[in-house]
């Protein structure tokens, strides 16, 4: 199988990436809209002019926790489907994106649990591990996948560290450029909304201009939501090309066999019961080569 370029694979992938920053968008938005805005512990009282405990504070942190916990499955989801296109040019459909909200979402959810924790801590002793970390675990999601049977959550975290073992100064640079032109869209729109905000509470201000700047807060957020996850969508796909062109992925490297071309491919393992992803995965190869070659317009004149 012909290895696709970036371009080529973000062309496929778009339309998912797109679903999901809608998602992650529309939810933000909605949340800001109910008086609820994420991980927002503290509010600036115009009024006294003083910083101020949110007036939800306990709700805000339930609810930001269930958010962070959905919108990284989800991610992940993305991830994994970005993975399986590289690998084995997989079509993906809009289900694939919610794989891991599957019968094992518990440990799914405790893994996500334990990797933010992890990442979380790591920052609290200094940036550059927080950033280590976080670089480190960045293609868990694969590794996530492979072990939806024996459920370890000590493999997975031991299986993506080795992975990205001598890339992780590259994955940050990948990461760094597009990092700071997110920042600094976030940050105009961030005083946008503020000022709208501001102009809101203000007094004499209508009730239907509070309610319009709640609006356009809320439209900003699904706009910087869509333009994250699109920007960093590039540098996602060329890191996962890379890990995918060393066999970063493999269980046992040096029992790992490609099977016949004709079936896309696609990786086996002689030594050991194939996972169910795997079987998935191979089954779907098969399928698309077969409605590929019974496609007339898809043979050589």
């Amino acid at each position: 199988m012909r290895e696709k370029t970036t371009g080529q694979v973000f062309k496929q992938m778009l339309p998912w990436i797109f679903v999901v920053g809608l998602i992650s968008g529309i939810l933000t938005g909605l949340l800001d809209l109910a008086g609820l805005p994420l991980f927002q512990v503290v509010t600036y009282d115009f009024m006294s002019g003083k910083i101020v405990a949110a007036p939800n504070l306990v709700v805000i942190i339930i609810v930001s926790l269930v958010y962070t916990l959905f919108t990284s499955l989800l991610g992940k989801g993305l991830y994994l489907a970005i993975y399986r296109n590289i690998r084995y040019d997989t079509q993906i459909s809009f289900e694939d994106l919610f794989f891991f909200f599957n019968k094992n979402i518990l440990f799914n959810l405790g893994f996500v649990l334990v990797e933010s924790i992890l990442i979380g801590l790591a920052f609290v002793v200094f940036v550059i591990p927080g950033i280590i970390v976080y670089m480190g675990l960045f293609p868990s999601a694969v590794w996530m996948a492979k072990a939806q049977e024996d459920r370890s959550i000590k493999e997975v975290l031991k299986n993506t560290w080795a992975s990205t073992k001598g890339k992780k100064g590259s994955i940050f640079i990948r990461f760094l450029l597009v990092g700071i032109i997110f920042v600094v869209l976030s940050v105009l729109i961030s005083l946008l909304a503020t000022g709208l905000m501001a102009a809101s509470l203000s007094p004499g201000a209508s009730m239907e201009q509070g309610a319009g700047a709640l609006i356009v807060t809320g439209i900003f957020a699904l706009v910087v939501s869509v333009a994250s996850f699109v920007l960093f969508a590039w540098p996602v796909i060329a890191i996962f090309q890379d890990l995918v062109r060393e066999n970063r992925f493999k269980d046992r490297p040096e029992e790992e066999v490609l099977i016949e071309e004709d079936l896309g491919g696609t990786y086996a393992h002689p030594a050991e019961e194939e996972s169910e992803f795997d079987k998935e995965v191979r089954l779907q190869e098969q399928i698309d080569k077969i409605n590929q070659d019974q496609d007339p317009d898809s043979q050589d004149q």
